[in-house]
């Protein structure tokens, strides 16, 4: 297929799992609004940023980095980029249960207003099954990057509404039984686990195995780091508010 139709076929996927998800989203967001007491949310936006920051503090951009480098399509190259992600997930998995744990801590010691959310008691849990959704998700087959990199979307696009799904149906079904911010926390653990399996087993291509290489290293390094300048700049755009709102509000 010539490489115009491709993006035109990709351009449209997209635009049409964006409005599917956005639905999704909406719907959920309706239904939940009435099993959840309105702090559930508040407590889980601010775990969510918390491990925003993380990830995009360690963003080193690997699908840009994969799209524009000749040995975009190597395996060993690809091998570099999946250790590297798994890395990450793994370090922003232990920085958020170091993070969780010593939220208790500064709150005992009059750290933290005993009326902020930083405070709220249901927070370290959330942030630490929050953490683990982001190592979980990090497992996820570089297959993902390399159909990107072709525009052949159709099916990551069907796979992201699907894992999205399975997280939404197991938050509902958690929250009518259990309301609370455990609802949340495993609706989002199951979304980044389904997508980390369907990845593997239902995108067309050759197992990626585990490789590391010095020189690919100080390439994605070498990208990276303009990626992570503007992925830096662009959470303190988006999130500040809500790190400074979570000290001030109940």
């Amino acid at each position: 297929m010539q490489l115009s139709k491709r993006a035109f076929l990709a351009g449209g996927w997209t635009f049409g799992g964006h409005i599917a998800s956005q639905c999704l989203r909406f719907g959920s967001n309706l239904l939940m609004t009435r099993l959840l007491a309105p702090e559930v949310f508040g407590v889980m936006a601010l775990a969510l940023t918390f491990v925003f920051a993380l990830t995009m503090a360690s963003d080193l951009g690997f699908q840009q980095v994969a799209t524009s480098s000749h040995r975009g399509a190597d395996a060993d190259f690809l091998g570099v980029i999946w250790t590297l992600e798994m890395i990450r997930g793994a370090g922003i998995f232990v920085i958020g249960l170091l993070i969780s744990a010593g939220l208790p801590l500064a709150a005992s010691r009059g750290w933290l207003g005993s009326d902020s959310t930083y405070a709220h008691p249901d927070l370290p849990l959330a942030l630490a099954l929050i953490s683990l959704s982001a190592l979980i998700g990090s497992t996820s087959s570089v297959k993902l990057i390399t159909k990107a990199r072709e525009l052949v979307v159709g099916r990551l696009i069907l796979l992201d509404l699907g894992s999205q799904l399975a997280g939404l149906v197991c938050m509902i079904a958690w929250a009518m039984v259990s309301p609370g911010v455990m609802a949340l926390a495993v609706g989002t653990i199951v979304a980044a686990t389904s997508k980390s399996i369907l990845s593997h087993v239902a995108i067309p291509g050759e197992r990626t195995p585990v490789r590391w290489d010095s020189a690919t290293f100080r390439e994605i390094l070498a990208f990276g780091r303009w990626v992570f300048l503007s992925s830096t700049l662009g959470f303190l755009v988006l999130s500040l508010d809500k790190v400074i709102l979570g000290a001030q509000l109940d």
